[in-house]
């Protein structure tokens, strides 16, 4: 009778037999993507330098549309208003300094009236006001008696010195009898924060200062004026202006 033969506990395994005709199995590596600490560095500033492209892009895309938002709007929206032949223009008089003291011009409205769209209210402003105004309105109100008192120096100093725009900055003038001034922020798709629409008339215009307006059948016609205002220092200029809409 053939007796079986009982493993041991401590008896060792038999070893199996490899196949010499077998190939080894291949493990699956992820050698091929996983990066060395050198390219880790490279792929690093390689991202980096693709961000600070796409900042510069958008910086400068955001400079051309600051840039071309006022040239649309100037160009496109508000083109300069023709010269009437039916305008009657007054006889200069070189010799006059102070048109203050004109009984006519005295009756006239000669204060600076800002409509405030926040509130939707008015605000008259005079010399005495000048304290509690703002920047803008201070300079609106050096603006104008620059043209009341006829002084060029002062007027062109309302200027930026990049100014650009449909109107040229007169050398000479005689003091303008400007009056029924009123002043309000324009707002529209392509005009920027710093715009303002600028109504006023002269009496008795003599053309020294603008052709394009004056007297027609007897009555005193004025226009708007688109200005953009910068800041040069501590102090708001004129960047640009054009005039449009006589009424």
């Amino acid at each position: 009778m053939d007796e079986k033969k009982i493993p041991m506990e401590n008896e060792a395994p038999v070893e199996q037999v490899e196949d010499e005709n077998q190939e080894p199995l291949e493990m699956e590596t992820a050698d091929e993507d996983i990066l060395t600490p050198d390219q880790m560095k490279k792929r690093k500033k390689k991202i980096a330098k693709r961000i600070v492209i796409v900042c510069i892009a958008i910086v400068a895309l955001y400079g051309l549309f600051t840039w071309l938002v006022p040239q649309t709007c100037f160009e496109q929206e508000m083109p300069p208003i023709p010269v009437d032949q039916n305008i009657c223009l007054y006889e200069p008089d070189w010799d006059v300094h102070d048109i203050t003291i004109d009984p006519e011009y005295a009756e006239l409205d000669h204060r600076v009236h800002f409509y405030d769209a926040d509130s939707g209210a008015t605000y008259s402003l005079e010399e005495e006001d000048l304290p509690t105004a703002s920047a803008e309105l201070r300079f609106f109100y050096e603006y104008f008696q620059s043209l009341i008192w006829g002084d060029e120096e002062r007027y062109a100093d309302c200027f930026s010195e990049d100014y650009e725009g449909t109107y040229e900055i007169p050398e000479e003038f005689t003091p303008q009898m400007i009056y029924d001034i009123h002043i309000e922020p324009y707002f529209s798709e392509t005009a920027g924060e710093d715009t303002y629409k600028v109504f006023y008339k002269i009496a008795k215009n003599n053309g020294t200062f603008r052709d394009d307006i004056g007297e027609i059948g007897g009555v005193d016609v004025g226009c708007d004026l688109l200005i953009v205002l910068s800041t040069e220092g501590n102090r708001y200029v004129i960047e640009k202006m054009t005039r449009f809409t006589r009424h």
